[in-house]
């Protein structure tokens, strides 16, 4: 273990690469040198303007739309959380189109005080138009309950 030590900290592995020991370690050819390369990425991800910005976008259209939906005046007050998530639609022509899904936890303001919120966005890809899918509330035991599901008036008779 001591001597993988000291070969690993060598301040020449960048330039040789790294020393790895086979199997006989005092015997004939006891170390062997391999250069590993880093492997290139295969699918690198194109830039993403909203994660870009710390989710800034989707957080204020998602309150905005909330505002508008159930006439309510909430103001963010800062974005704790967010996780961006690409899918693929398989059943279309073209393979670039995909949809972005924005899964975020905010802080806002509201009428009652400061508030946790969990909502959810979807981004098309082709004309960039947002949906608000979830906003949730989140309580002090740290449970969601739901506000806006954006299935609520589907069988609205």
């Amino acid at each position: 273990m001591a001597l993988r030590r000291v070969v690993g900290s060598s301040n020449y592995i960048p330039k040789f690469g790294r020393l790895a020991a086979s199997n006989r370690l005092f015997g004939i050819g006891g170390h062997e040198r391999y250069v590993f390369k880093p492997t290139k990425n295969r699918k690198p991800e194109g830039f993403d303007y909203h994660m870009y910005l710390g989710g800034l976008g989707p957080a204020r259209f998602a309150t905005l739309e909330f505002n508008k939906l159930k006439n309510a005046q909430l103001q963010i007050s800062r974005v704790l959380r967010v996780k961006g998530m690409h899918f693929r639609e398989e059943f279309r022509n073209s393979s670039e189109f995909y949809r972005r899904c924005y899964l975020m936890m905010l802080e806002a303001v509201g009428a009652d005080g400061v508030k946790l919120y969990k909502t959810e966005i979807r981004v098309d890809s082709i004309d960039s138009n947002m949906a608000l899918q979830d906003f949730c509330v989140i309580d002090d035991k740290k449970r969601p309950i739901i506000l806006y599901h954006h299935l609520d008036n589907f069988f609205a008779e």
